[in-house]
């Protein structure tokens, strides 16, 4: 089987990844195994999870990597500017969440009268790491927009300015804001589907403060 060699491109070795070539995928060891495994643990040690579930979120990554038609790797997109490791470290991260979830779930389950007892006035962290996941992909989001174009989400829907506001603020027309809203929503959700490896979700469909869409 002809091996894979450093320099043949991340286009080569992603296509070689999904007839899933065995060479590819030693290559795929031996290049971002390290890397991934220092993500899935930066996050699987705030919680006290063992050595043995963290490399049990990486088997379970790479079977992910190749599962509905090899979907995940396909979605991959280098156009967008995103490196190939930095979207596994994504995928890694919303498998390791994924994996902690369910062990919680379960704990909860096994433990419902034990648990009904406690009480604490931190946060949930799972809350708290699901909140960074989306702060992480709304960064990846407004990071791909131009500046113009962050400084209408700014105002639209960080700030709560009214259409007519932010006409005169960036000197356009008022119909202008509407098809501006209307094309970064649509922009917005592509980016954050590639980002999220395929699956379909929406962002940033609601107006502010009342505004009715258009």
């Amino acid at each position: 089987m002809e091996s894979f060699r450093e320099g043949e491109g991340e286009h080569e070795l992603i296509e070689r990844l999904i007839a899933n070539d065995r060479a590819a995928w030693q290559y795929f060891q031996r290049r971002y195994r390290l890397p991934i495994m220092r993500r899935i643990t930066a996050i699987t040690k705030r919680f006290a999870v063992s050595s043995d579930d963290a490399r049990e979120v990486y088997g379970e990554l790479q079977v992910s990597l190749l599962a509905k038609g090899a979907a995940k790797l396909r979605a991959y997109d280098r156009e967008r500017g995103t490196p190939f490791l930095s979207y596994l470290r994504m995928l890694a991260a919303r498998c390791t969440y994924d994996r902690l979830r369910r062990t919680r779930h379960e704990s909860v389950r096994e433990a419902t009268g034990e648990i009904g007892r406690l009480k604490s006035d931190r946060p949930d962290p799972f809350d708290e790491t699901a909140k960074q996941e989306q702060a992480y992909l709304a960064f990846c989001a407004m990071n791909s927009l131009s500046k113009r174009d962050r400084t209408f989400v700014i105002l639209y829907f960080g700030q709560g300015m009214q259409p007519r506001e932010i006409a005169r603020t960036m000197k356009i027309r008022l119909n202008t804001v509407y098809s501006k809203k209307h094309k970064i929503e649509r922009k917005l959700e592509t980016i954050v589907l590639a980002h999220r490896g395929g699956e379909a979700r929406g962002v940033v469909r609601s107006a502010p403060h009342g505004t009715r869409s258009h």
